[in-house]
């Protein structure tokens, strides 16, 4: 559907057999953009940036992720006066509207990704300080791809750029992404600890805790 706002009609199931397998991997979308000839820029979730797209008519992907799934949807509005995002879901024909604190708590706060696909001159004309944090934000998303490709020296490169760069959820992804292709369970459970300690009362973090606390057999 947000290729389609911008007049390109790609056939969904066409999209879906090439990028989704148990989800929707943000490193299978980049790679499909590029492969089509499409423009992607991967960015954290930002309430006033997110408006800001919106005004400028750019409407975006944005994942969410709960204590025992991901989803992913499109953000095509907003309301000010209510302090409230609209969302356009896949798997329904009406439009959801969030409170913002909640869409923050879903979204940014546990290390969704939001993306902007649109055709490469529509992109161009996109400010870069509406989309925060875009370059960390595709570093990481091309680590992934990396870790899938085994490419684990390019892996551990782009790893080491994010830890200069950024700071934050991006980079603590990172850190458990590597973690996670290592088989390393304590540095797993150090990096979930870590949010837990920030956000005690987040069920999220308490399920993703006694996850790793699981994995380590304790």
């Amino acid at each position: 559907s947000l290729l389609a706002f911008h007049g390109q009609v790609v056939p969904q199931a066409a999209i879906a057999a090439r990028i989704t397998y148990d989800g929707t991997p943000d490193h299978g979308e980049l790679r499909w953009a590029d492969e089509q000839g499409f423009a992607i820029r991967f960015f954290e979730f930002d309430a006033s940036a997110a408006r800001h797209l919106i005004d400028l008519g750019q409407p975006f992907a944005i994942s969410m992720r709960s204590e025992n799934s991901g989803h992913r949807v499109a953000l095509c509005g907003y309301d000010a006066a209510l302090d409230t995002f609209l969302l356009r879901d896949p798997g329904s024909s009406l439009v959801r509207e969030v409170d913002t604190k909640w869409l923050t708590s879903v979204t940014a706060d546990k290390g969704g990704l939001c993306a902007l696909i649109a055709p490469r001159d529509v992109l161009q004309r996109v400010p870069q300080d509406v989309t925060p944090r875009a370059d960390a934000c595709v570093e990481l998303v091309r680590l992934r791809h990396d870790l899938a490709e085994r490419r684990l020296h390019d892996a551990a490169r782009r790893a080491a750029a994010i830890e200069h760069v950024t700071e934050g959820t991006v980079r603590w992804e990172a850190r458990f992404a590597l973690a996670n292709e290592h088989r390393d369970r304590r540095a797993a459970t150090r990096l979930f600890a870590e949010r837990l300690d920030a956000s005690p009362d987040d069920g999220y973090w308490q399920n993703a805790f006694a996850w790793a606390l699981g994995n380590e057999g304790r």
